[in-house]
C-alpha cells in the first residue's frame, strides 16, 4: 500500500514539472499558459525524488537548478538549492559566496531559520547533507 502511494506521488510531481526543468508551486500550465519553476520548490522535488536519478525529468529539473540556483535572492531558499545539489553530488563553491554574503542580513534580520538552513547548506564535510539523503 505505501509503495503504490509513493507511485502516485512520484508519478504526479513528474507530470506536474514546468517544461523548463523544475517545478512552481502547483502544475506546470494554467489557462494555457507554461508557468516557470522556482529554486526552492525545484529544490524540494528533486529531494523528493532524488532516488529516480535516471529519469528524463530529474536531469532536466538539476539542470535548471544549477543554471538557476545563484538567482535565488532569498538565504533559506538558497540554502535548500545547496542542500539539494550537494545530495545529487554537484559542486556547489561557485554558490558558497552568494549564501555566505547573506548572513549577515539573516542574522539583523533575527532569522533563524535562515541562519540554520545556511550554516547547514554550509558545513556539508561534517554531516554529509545525511538529514536529506536517502
Amino acid at each position: 500500500e505505501a509503495a503504490e502511494r509513493i507511485r502516485i506521488g512520484e508519478q504526479m510531481l513528474i507530470d506536474r514539472a514546468c517544461a523548463t526543468g523544475g517545478w512552481n508551486y502547483g502544475g506546470s500550465n494554467v489557462y494555457g499558459q507554461e508557468l516557470w519553476a522556482y529554486v526552492p520548490t525545484t529544490a524540494l522535488g528533486l529531494l523528493a525524488m532524488q532516488d529516480r536519478r535516471d529519469d528524463s525529468i530529474i536531469a532536466k529539473s538539476l539542470q535548471y537548478l544549477q543554471k538557476d540556483a545563484g538567482t535565488e535572492r532569498s538565504a533559506p531558499a538558497l540554502a535548500l538549492a545547496l542542500v539539494c545539489l550537494r545530495v545529487f553530488g554537484v559542486d556547489v563553491k561557485p554558490f558558497e559566496p552568494d549564501l555566505l554574503s547573506r548572513l549577515d542580513l539573516s542574522q539583523a534580520l533575527g532569522s533563524t531559520v535562515a541562519l540554520a538552513s545556511s550554516l547547514y547548506a554550509l558545513a556539508e564535510t561534517r554531516h554529509g547533507m545525511a538529514a536529506f539523503t536517502l
